[in-house]
């Protein structure tokens, strides 16, 4: 194992937690756990069904990655970690065929990258940013777009700032807004740049009242994106929130968050944007989960998880009918109702913490959940796809 080797980058990822702490929390109980698994090849096909779910073998193992559905149907997996302890990150990626239930190889990037970002443009691409190489080095601030025609990724333009476990969100009108992060050993970000997909490159988009990682980014009905949360140093969680508004490229003061809270999700589900989770201290996991107002201006509280999650920001996914799907994070996959504020658990179960896996909609209703950590920063060596929850 590679624990000690890999806390150092761990730290930068914000993947970092005591291999002893945060393994309970509010409504975090450890409810069972289970085997991994084992390390399996390309190609071998999925060893059965579970209840309430399907077991699949990506290519390789992988956590701290992204996965984006593509305009046809197959999700694009990039990069990350690829060995216990994540000393180590990857430039390759990988597809999975909801038709063929099956993961194949896919393009390699220029750059190995674990802790980026991976937005889908409205073209059917995907911008990647940022993130790091490996241990021990500095913030990447090259980026990649993944041609969905040619299915081969080129290069995008050099960030201003390079960054890894920052946020990134689509606005209305194509271009890409960055913010916040970590960049190398100086504090942590507090600027933000926006991509020109015309261009293929990035300009200032000013700077936050405060740096943060680790944050959450939403755009709104109005356009506006919402920054909230994160943290300003290490383990020091933020109750403010910010709002960038691209039609002004000005930035205002949000209303404060019910809670301080980083490494949380948020999701946008009927206009309105929900943070779930997180922690504000990297010991104590939150199940609560709030929703910003938009009418009022302030955040309230919008109900309370079965167990206490954190590290899952791309493990959570919005379903039409206003429910959320939350498969990282915790030993369980529970749906969580916006409009009752309760959650129910499913019957599948991830097979120990699922820290930095994904998951992913598909058009089927069946969800993918990839990769990720267990309590012993061991990758898992299997994914999931979720059956379409009843309603």
């Amino acid at each position: 194992m590679h624990h000690q080797r890999g806390r150092r980058i761990l730290c930068v990822l914000g993947l970092a937690y005591a291999l002893t702490a945060c393994t309970t929390g509010p409504g975090g109980a450890k409810p069972g756990s289970g085997d991994d698994g084992e390390a399996t090849s390309t190609g071998r096909p999925p060893t059965g069904t579970a209840a309430g779910s399907t077991t699949v073998f990506p290519v390789i193992d992988r956590a701290a990655h992204t996965a984006t559905l593509l305009p046809d149907g197959r999700v694009l997996v990039v990069g990350g970690c690829v060995v216990d302890g994540c000393g180590e990150a990857t430039p390759t990626t990988e597809l999975f065929d909801p038709a063929t239930g099956a993961f194949v190889t896919g393009p390699r990037m220029a750059d190995p990258r674990a802790g980026h970002t991976a937005s889908a443009l409205p073209g059917g691409d995907v911008l990647v940013v940022g993130g790091y190489a490996g241990e021990g080095s500095a913030p990447l601030d090259t980026a990649e777009v993944y041609d969905a025609t040619s299915e081969t990724f080129r290069p995008a333009g050099t960030a201003v700032t390079g960054r890894g476990a920052h946020a990134a969100a689509v606005l209305h009108d194509g271009r890409v807004l960055v913010v916040g992060g970590w960049a190398d050993s100086g504090p942590f970000v507090g600027s933000a740049e926006i991509w020109d997909p015309q261009t293929d490159s990035f300009g200032p988009a000013g700077a936050l009242a405060v740096g943060r990682a680790g944050p959450s980014a939403t755009v709104l009905a109005d356009g506006q994106v919402l920054v909230a949360g994160g943290e300003d140093t290490p383990a020091h969680g933020l109750r403010s929130s910010e709002l960038y508004d691209p039609a002004t490229a000005t930035w205002t003061a949000g209303p404060d968050l019910t809670e301080p809270r980083f490494k949380h999700a948020a999701v946008l589900v009927g206009g309105a944007a929900y943070l779930i989770g997180g922690t504000p201290d990297d010991d104590r996991l939150l199940s609560t989960v709030e929703r910003y107002d938009d009418a009022a201006g302030r955040f309230v509280p919008a109900g309370t998880l079965r167990e206490g999650r954190y590290k899952f920001g791309d493990a959570v996914v919005g379903l039409p009918d206003g429910r959320i799907v939350v498969a990282g994070g915790g030993w369980t996959v529970e749906v969580f109702d916006v409009g009752t504020g309760t959650s129910e658990l499913q019957p599948a179960r991830t097979g120990g913490r699922a820290s930095f896996a994904t998951a992913t909609a598909l058009r089927d209703g069946e969800v993918l959940v990839v990769g990720g950590y267990d309590d012993r920063i061991d990758l898992r060596r299997s994914a999931l796809v979720l059956a379409a929850p009843e309603a």
